[in-house]
């Protein structure tokens, strides 16, 4: 299966921007964060590197737990019908997370991403997918009323820049990075230098209560038509 963005997915995502539902993404997490997120290993170095950086920018700790499988926080939602049973499995291992005898972590990342294999493979568009994400936050949210809940959408919008990938395969830029990676290894300053690919990458913080908002205003309006009973109802 090709899973590149698809032309719905990316009209949502631009609306969702507009109406003030995607917001950029800055560190959060007291003590670390528990991140439920799909396990596709093409866009996991992208997400970890941003949320790294972040953490640096911020000054917080960057101390992700890391659950992860097919479809990542959507599976949670007991109506997501990728994994049933899976969801009950993966709030035994949140709380567990949280307890003082394992990591004592009480923020809780739920990821999701698009274009997402598991998602198209069962015909959810990126809408169906953050109506199980916030359901999900419903579910996590019980565990402790204390919990912060960290939804987050990571967006592969695909090839873009070929010409900084060029740069990037230079020599000069090459010689640079090496001589850059050896001082940093020789300080023992941890620092990787990343070679930039041709895909742009975002991972945007999902205000669900805006969400909710935009629904019942607009949003209804707008993919209603893609449930058979309003989601707002379940």
């Amino acid at each position: 299966m090709s899973c590149t963005l698809s032309p719905f997915n990316r009209e949502v995502v631009a609306v969702l921007r507009e109406q003030g539902v995607l917001c950029d993404y800055q560190a959060r997490g007291r003590n670390g964060q528990i991140v439920v997120a799909c396990s596709d290993g093409d866009q996991m170095k992208d997400l970890l590197l941003h949320k790294w950086e972040q953490a640096i920018r911020r000054g917080k700790k960057f101390r992700p737990h890391m659950l992860c499988f097919h479809g990542g926080a959507m599976n949670i939602d007991v109506h997501c019908k990728l994994y049933p049973g899976l969801g009950q499995i993966v709030l035994d291992h949140i709380r567990q997370a949280e307890g003082p005898n394992l990591k004592g972590i009480t923020s809780v990342n739920l990821s999701i991403h698009t274009p997402c294999g598991a998602a198209e493979l069962n015909e959810m568009t990126l809408i169906h997918q953050m109506w199980h994400q916030y359901r999900a936050s419903l579910l996590v949210a019980q565990i402790d009323l204390t919990n912060t809940i960290i939804p987050t959408l990571h967006v592969d919008y695909g090839e873009d820049d070929t010409e900084l990938v060029l740069r990037a395969n230079s020599l000069p830029y090459k010689d640079s990075a090496t001589a850059i990676q050896r001082l940093a290894d020789e300080t023992g300053v941890k620092v990787l230098i990343p070679i930039p690919e041709t895909h742009r990458r975002r991972t945007y913080l999902v205000n669900l209560n805006r969400f909710i908002e935009f629904w019942k205003t607009s949003g209804n309006a707008l993919w209603g038509h893609l449930f058979e009973i309003d989601p707002l109802t379940l």
